[in-house]
């Protein structure tokens, strides 16, 4: 066993202008070898997809290409439209603008389109602020309650977990409150971050359309000339 004196000479040297050198340079190689491994991983799924893309019409190659790009981009993309984005020239654009568009996007004949129902401005107009008040009531309603549920539980925490006050021992209503407050709170969080948007889908579609436009007024040249 280590003297307290023992204990406290080796946190100094702990803390000496080299031993927080050494630790610096230790802390960067292993950032170092963190982002070097994950660009590894990226040029992987690379070469993975690009294989894949090679065999297009196997069934294991279309899992592989919808599972790749649902790892990247955090939303189910199916191969059809995946294929469609990817021979378009802003694909990048696209892909990182689907998630957010996919709820309000109509997809037949090779073209994406925004469902019928919201055609007009008025109706993008309303969506846009419906969705914005529901947002808005499920994360404060959420949070809300959920810090009820918290205060709570830090109550019977403050009580005393194995006192006994309504049937049964404090410490399993203290487990249930906790718990609901966790749901309660992350249900806020998920409201917060959704990035579902009416807006973002029609930017989606203008600029699946722009690459249309300018084919149109590449052929209008040529015809003109």
């Amino acid at each position: 066993m280590m003297e307290a004196s023992e204990v406290v000479s080796f946190l100094s040297d702990l803390v000496k202008p080299g031993s927080a050198i050494l630790g610096l340079i230790i802390i960067i190689q292993f950032l170092h070898t963190i982002i070097d491994s994950s660009r590894v991983y990226k040029i992987k799924q690379l070469e993975l997809l690009q294989s894949c893309m090679k065999d297009r019409d196997s069934i294991g190659s279309i899992y592989i290409v919808e599972k790749l790009l649902e790892h990247t981009y955090k939303v189910h993309i199916p191969y059809a439209e995946a294929m469609v984005i990817m021979e378009h020239s802003k694909r990048q654009e696209l892909f990182s603008l689907y998630k957010a568009s996919c709820k309000y996007l109509d997809f037949s004949n090779r073209s994406f389109s925004l469902l019928p129902k919201f055609d007009s401005k008025r109706a993008v107009c309303v969506e846009k602020h419906k969705r914005q008040l529901i947002i808005a009531l499920k994360y404060y309603t959420s949070a809300f309650f959920g810090g009820i549920s918290l205060v709570i539980g830090l109550n019977l925490l403050s009580d005393g977990l194995l006192k006994v006050q309504f049937i049964t021992y404090n410490i399993v209503y203290f487990a249930g409150f906790i718990l609901i407050s966790s749901i309660l709170f992350k249900v806020a969080f998920n409201a917060l971050m959704d990035p579902t948007s009416i807006k973002l889908a029609k930017k989606f579609k203008d600029c699946f359309d722009s690459e249309k436009t300018a084919n149109k007024n590449s052929l209008g040249v040529l015809s003109y000339c």
